[in-house]
C-alpha cells in the first residue's frame, strides 16, 4: 500500500465543509482557527450602537460615555490603533479595541 504525501480530494473537500474542526490535534492553532467563517471588519461608527448593546450585556451596565469617548479616539485620533468587529448573519457580534501605548510596559 502506497501512502500520499498529500491529501485526496475527498480529504480536501472534508477539511472545508462543515464547521471548523478546533480539535485538530495540529500544533499550529493558526491553520485551525484560519477555517473561521466569521467576518471580521474595520469598526465604523455605525457600530457604536451594538457594541454598546454587546458589552451592556457583558457589564451589566450602561458605559455608553465611555464608548463614546473610545470610539473618538479610535475612529479619529491618531497613534497605532486596531478596532474590529466580528459579524455573523449580518449583526455585530464581538468587538476588538486596541491601540498602542510607546514608552509603557
Amino acid at each position: 500500500m502506497t501512502s500520499h504525501p498529500h491529501p485526496t480530494t475527498k480529504q480536501m473537500i472534508d477539511q472545508f465543509s462543515g464547521e471548523p474542526n478546533y480539535s485538530d490535534p495540529n500544533p499550529d492553532d493558526a491553520v485551525a482557527l484560519s477555517r473561521d467563517r466569521i467576518p471580521v471588519r474595520s469598526l465604523t461608527q455605525e457600530d457604536f450602537d451594538a457594541v454598546v448593546r454587546i458589552d451592556r450585556h457583558d457589564s451589566g451596565q450602561d458605559r455608553s460615555a465611555y464608548y463614546r469617548r473610545k470610539f473618538e479616539e479610535a475612529l479619529g485620533g491618531s497613534g497605532v490603533r486596531v478596532s474590529v468587529v466580528a459579524e455573523q448573519d449580518g449583526a455585530v457580534v464581538g468587538f476588538l479595541m486596541a491601540r498602542v501605548d510607546f514608552g509603557e510596559f
